[in-house]
């Protein structure tokens, strides 16, 4: 992961791995290594929550540019709070995309049987919550709260994978435990 920041007006690029929790440098010579592109953002509009921590407020980035930092990303203080972010491919474009919930864009619609609702009460019933720190934080932050991926790997809440959650499948889980309890 890569943290674009301003000091003193200027772009520093950060380079960080997280699963060494050492910086992986911050320069790079390569010209247009990859396109300025709008990532998702939250999957329910809300309103601009920032600014984000560790994340610069876009200032030259357009998307549709060149840009050289593969994984740079700036705030673009948009109402969905998504970063615009250096990379090869639209990350909109990935399959799944963004949520988008309109019946126009999506074939093969099936309703949930009351069945298929059980289901997804026993799965979200077998689902254990922890709590954690990510590898480059320190002890005294906050702890997260959330389910594991490596505890439900097949799950409806994980994405495509094997790497990161679904919240948009995670959220109707929930949906359906509740129309079970009603």
């Amino acid at each position: 992961m890569r943290i674009l920041t301003i000091t003193h007006g200027l772009p520093t690029l950060l380079a960080y791995d997280p699963t060494s929790n050492m910086d992986t440098g911050t320069d790079s010579d390569s010209a247009d290594a990859g396109t300025w592109y709008t990532a998702c953002g939250d999957p329910v509009c809300q309103s601009y929550t920032g600014p984000l921590t560790d994340v610069a407020t876009c200032f030259d980035e357009v998307v549709g540019d060149a840009c050289a930092e593969l994984d740079a990303s700036c705030d673009s203080e948009s109402e969905r709070n998504a970063l615009v972010v250096c990379t090869t491919e639209d990350p909109t474009a990935q399959p799944n995309g963004c949520p988008i919930s309109r019946a126009a864009h999506k074939t093969d619609i099936t309703y949930l049987s009351a069945e298929e609702h059980g289901k997804a009460v026993d799965w979200l019933k077998q689902t254990r919550l922890a709590t954690w720190h990510y590898q480059d934080q320190d002890a005294t932050e906050r702890l997260h709260l959330g389910l594991l991926i490596d505890d439900p790997p097949t799950s409806p809440a994980v994405r495509p994978g094997g790497e990161h959650i679904d919240l948009y499948g995670y959220t109707s889980l929930a949906v359906a435990a509740l129309h079970v309890q009603q």
